[in-house]
């Protein structure tokens, strides 16, 4: 039997793949995954016709792998070729092949985009550009690994420029509401997770949170009936946060930007002579001239890494547990580039959707080198609880870093939308679900009992 040529009828149910459909692209560190393609690639040395049948990321999957174990897989297979492809090659693929240079390409998007908006075409119109870049650099995050800490600031200062975008096409509309929260979100994301940032990068970021705080001022102004006590109560706020920017700029011997200047000026001559029934309009017409400047960054990035080591994801094997009394869970982690662990918790969300931030005690933090250090805590896990503990269920635990807003009362009420603020946070890593099964034959009274004699 001839391997090659029978394994050009068994690839699909090898890889699990199905040529009729758009396949899900498989996981690059599965070791099964790795240990069948080795197979499939080695058969299409012999047998070139099997990479017409495979999907088009198998092509990166064998580059990648090919340099990783390179005593298991062929020196050269005829990817890209005429067999079974077209010869057109796509963004992507560009993007695979080439160095970027992901400043200049993010400046250069974002040069494309804004002369549509100047050209009068509508936000439609302009989707496209702003979706292909995200996809973009979703690729590049995972072709350029060493490229990830700046992937991950262009990738948060791309959204919070589109929503600036949104809020200027749509103004008043419905879904302009939940706009100012989440650029709020973002600029301190921005400020708290990418280290590297320079103080000129850093008032970018407070030129944000300008456009988001008007924005919430147009809002309030707009859906609170227009209470003159409220309304004023939001302006003093938003010349708070004038201030605030002017005053880093000050200490810091900085030249100011003249959009900081233009707003000053703007803002104080509306604070002054319009009445609450001129001031959205005004306040309006001042965010549609606002300049949307996609500023780039010319410093080496980095951002905080971080993952839980245990426990362990437990999907096929969940920890029993008694309802009426709490789970206690060790927990490892790591984590790298912080030089300041101020901050640092572990957020659980509960089967029920409720959310419990258990702050990380310095002693449970030890040093490993100069920027990393190892976490190991316990966690007092609420079980008992009336929803979502019934039946097989996992609880999420990320580590994040809880930080303070520029202005608290004023940012807080903005993000979170609630009389009562919590923490603000930026999460590090992915979440990892801990599974979860409560005891179906416990008895209280009984165990309590046995346990007193």
């Amino acid at each position: 039997l001839k391997h090659s040529h029978f394994m050009e009828y068994t690839v699909e149910n090898l890889l699990n793949i199905d040529l009729n459909f758009a396949q899900m692209e498989a996981n690059v560190n599965d070791v099964f995954y790795i240990a069948r393609l080795i197979a499939v690639c080695n058969a299409s040395s012999k047998n070139p016709h099997i990479l017409s049948l495979l999907p088009k990321h198998t092509a990166r999957h064998y580059r990648y792998l090919k340099d990783k174990y390179p005593k298991y897989f062929p020196a050269s297979l005829p990817f890209g070729e005429d067999i079974g492809r077209s010869e057109e090659v796509t963004e992507l693929e560009k993007l695979e092949n080439v160095s970027v240079d992901l400043p200049s390409f993010f400046a250069t998007t974002w040069e494309q985009i804004l002369a549509k908006h100047k050209s009068g075409h509508t936000f439609d119109i302009i989707i496209p550009l702003i979706e292909g870049f995200t996809k973009n650099l979703e690729h590049i995050s995972r072709t350029h690994q060493h490229l990830a800490a700046s992937v991950d600031f262009y990738s948060l200062l791309h959204r919070a420029l589109s929503l600036m975008l949104q809020a200027q096409f749509h103004q008043l509309k419905e879904e302009t509401s939940a706009i100012a929260p989440e650029l709020l979100k973002l600029s301190y994301r921005i400020e708290n997770s990418i280290f590297g940032l320079e103080n000129k990068d850093i008032i970018e970021l407070h030129l944000l949170r300008l456009f988001a705080h008007t924005l919430a001022v147009v809002a309030s102004l707009s859906y609170q009936s227009g209470s003159d006590s409220f309304s004023r109560t939001d302006i003093k706020d938003l010349m708070k946060r004038l201030d605030l920017s002017n005053t880093f700029c000050d200490e810091r011997g900085m030249k100011k930007p003249n959009r900081l200047v233009k707003l000053t000026d703007s803002i104080n001559q509306l604070s002054c002579h319009s009445d609450d029934s001129q001031m959205t309009t005004n306040l309006l017409n001042l965010l549609k001239s606002f300049r949307i400047h996609p500023f780039v960054v010319k410093n080496r990035l980095k951002t905080i890494a971080a993952r839980i080591v245990s426990p362990l994801p437990n999907s096929e094997h969940p920890q029993k547990f008694n309802p009426s009394i709490p789970l206690l869970l060790d927990v490892k982690a790591e984590i790298t580039n912080l030089l300041d662990t101020s901050g640092l918790m572990i957020l659980c969300i509960y089967p029920d959707h409720r959310e419990q931030l258990f702050p990380i005690q310095e002693k449970n933090i030890v040093p490993v080198t100069r920027c990393s250090a190892e976490i190991h805590c316990t966690l007092t896990i609420e079980s008992k609880h009336s929803k979502g503990w019934t039946e097989q269920s996992s609880v999420s635990l990320q580590l994040v870093r809880a930080f303070e807003t520029d202005l608290p009362d004023y940012d807080n009420r903005i993000i979170q939308q609630q009389a009562r603020p919590v923490p603000c946070y930026v999460p590090f890593g992915q979440p990892m679900l801990f599974h979860i099964f409560p005891e179906q034959n416990y008895f209280p009274s009984k165990s309590v009992h046995k346990r007193g004699k």
